[in-house]
């Protein structure tokens, strides 16, 4: 999920799929447990984190963007 913000708008809904089938199989190994969050709730998530930054830095080359 690293960078996750930058790339998951541009994955398609059978790319969404497959990660989401790599975390089923590390649940199913016990590295990954089943109540923990699912990758669409971590990259909204960082989205939202993403997000509130920027809002928060009034020197964010971003920010001016935000009130036009």
């Amino acid at each position: 999920m690293y960078a996750s913000p930058a790339w998951w708008g541009f994955t398609a809904a059978s790319d969404r799929q497959q990660i989401d089938a790599f975390v089923r199989r590390g649940v199913r190994f016990g590295l990954y447990n089943a109540g923990d969050p699912t990758s669409s709730q971590l990259a909204e998530d960082a989205d939202d984190i993403l997000f509130s930054r920027i809002l928060a830095n009034e020197h964010h080359v971003l920010k001016p963007l935000l009130y036009t």
